[in-house]
């Protein structure tokens, strides 16, 4: 927790222009134009922080319990390791952050990461990016809920290279990890990938207090 707080510090303070606040482009009443400043209302700020903190946390996480397990189990073991530990992680780190974080896909491998109505019109709006903004963009929203406002916020995950040996095209994917993945996601959607591609997002909800 002390580490998500150092991060939300740090993020909170910088003003980086490179990042894309995307807008939705699914009808009026949920566009939100392109652009660059950040909120100006503090506590609208600080959930934004909040949100970006976590993202990157969670996504360096899971990608270092990866990079791990490929240098001990190979491309087996780290197939095996997202059908398990990193779902558990993200459910700990959900608990440790106190605010709704997961990973979906439009083209999900676990159904776990199946995104809803809100989760898929932003993912649409990131595919429909030039691919070399997608890296450095990022969605965020207040939206209206239970009575009160949230911030939404979605970061996208871009395949690379090494992506591709588990989620390329299912005719370049070793034998060895198509039989883990057939038997591990027997409704697994996440192949086909290419480079650049948008492979899903870090999606984040975190409620805000009132208006002061």
């Amino acid at each position: 927790m002390a580490a998500i707080n150092r991060i939300t510090r740090a993020l909170a303070r910088r003003r980086d222009a490179s990042l894309v606040l995307l807008g939705l482009l699914a009808g009026p009443a949920l566009t939100w134009p392109a652009r660059a400043e950040e909120p100006e209302e503090p506590r609208v700020r600080s959930a934004l922080a909040e949100a970006r903190a976590a993202a990157q946390g969670l996504t360096e996480e899971i990608r270092g319990l990866l990079m791990r397990e490929l240098k001990t189990g190979g491309l087996e073991g780290a197939v095996a390791v997202c059908a398990t530990k990193a779902q558990t992680r993200t459910a700990d780190y959900r608990r440790n952050f106190g605010n709704d974080i997961r990973r979906v896909s439009l083209r999900r491998r676990n159904p776990a990461n199946e995104p809803d109505a809100y989760e898929r019109r932003v993912l649409d709006s990131f595919e429909r990016l030039p691919a070399d903004a997608r890296p450095g963009a990022e969605s965020w929203r207040l939206v209206r809920e239970d009575g009160g406002e949230a911030l939404r916020y979605l970061k996208p995950l871009v395949a690379n290279a090494m992506c591709l040996t588990c989620h390329g095209e299912i005719t370049e994917i070793p034998p060895t990890v198509r039989a883990v993945i057939a038997r591990e996601y027997p409704d697994d959607r996440a192949t086909g990938f290419s480079v650049g591609d948008v492979r899903g997002a870090v999606s984040v909800r975190v409620p805000l207090p009132p208006p002061r």
